[in-house]
C-alpha cells in the first residue's frame, strides 16, 4: 500500500497547477493522480489523492525545455474504504504527521515518438528521494472548451516499489502503479 502510495505521489507532481512558460497552465480541475496495487496476492487496491499543486512547463516547440514539479499532499489519499486511509496515512505506510507531502521534479525530459515522451525525475516520498521514469502519452489536443481556451492533455504511468521509499505493511504488493491524467490549459489568453 506504501508502495501505491508513492506513485500516486508521483503521479500528482506531474499535474500539479501552476503558471507553464509556455502559456499552458495545469487544470486540476481535470487532472487526476491515482495508483493502483494488490492486497492478499489477487485483491486489487485503486485510490488516488485529491490535493497537489506544483508548476508544469510545456514547451510545444521544444519538449526538452519542459519541465514538472509536484507537490502532493498525502494527507489526502483515498481508496474507497476510510478505515484502509487512516491506515495509509499512519506509521505504516505515509505517516502524513511526519512527511506531509510526496515532491516529484523533473530533471530530462525526452520525446521518444510521436505522442510518447519518457520524463526522468526525482521522487521524494517518506523523506526518502529516488529517480523515477515516467511514460507519457501525449500531449494531443484537447480542443477548446467552453471559453474558448485551448486544452492539451496526456497521461503518464509508472511502476514503483514502495519498500524502496521505506513504507512498510505486511499485506500488500510491494509494486504501485501511479497514472496521472494529465490536462492543461492555455493560460496566456493566446487562445
Amino acid at each position: 500500500m506504501k508502495r501505491f502510495a508513492s506513485v500516486a505521489a508521483l503521479a500528482l507532481l506531474l499535474l500539479l497547477p501552476a503558471a507553464v512558460h509556455a502559456g499552458w497552465i495545469l487544470d486540476s480541475q481535470k487532472s487526476a493522480v491515482r495508483f493502483k496495487t494488490v492486497i492478499y496476492l489477487v485483491n486489487p487496491v485503486n485510490g488516488g489523492f485529491d490535493k497537489f499543486s506544483g508548476n508544469i512547463v510545456y514547451d510545444d516547440r521544444d519538449i526538452t525545455k519542459s519541465s514538472a514539479e509536484i507537490t502532493i499532499d498525502a494527507a489526502s489519499i483515498h481508496s474507497g474504504i476510510g478505515l484502509r486511509d487512516n491506515d495509509l496515512r499512519g506509521g505504516r505506510f505515509f505517516e502524513v504527521s511526519k512527511y506531509p507531502t510526496a515532491v516529484f521534479k523533473s530533471k530530462r525530459i525526452e520525446a521518444l515518438s510521436e505522442g510518447k515522451l519518457k520524463v526522468t525525475g526525482d521522487l521524494t516520498l517518506h523523506g526518502v528521494t529516488h529517480e523515477v521514469v515516467l511514460a507519457v502519452t501525449g500531449p494531443a489536443a484537447l480542443g477548446k472548451d467552453a471559453d474558448g481556451k485551448d486544452h492539451v492533455g496526456g497521461k503518464a504511468t509508472t511502476t514503483i516499489s514502495r519498500k524502496m521509499f521505506g513504507m512498510g505493511g505486511l499485506i500488500g504488493n510491494d509494486e504501485v502503479e501511479i497514472s496521472v491524467d494529465i490536462n492543461l490549459v492555455r493560460g496566456d489568453g493566446s487562445g
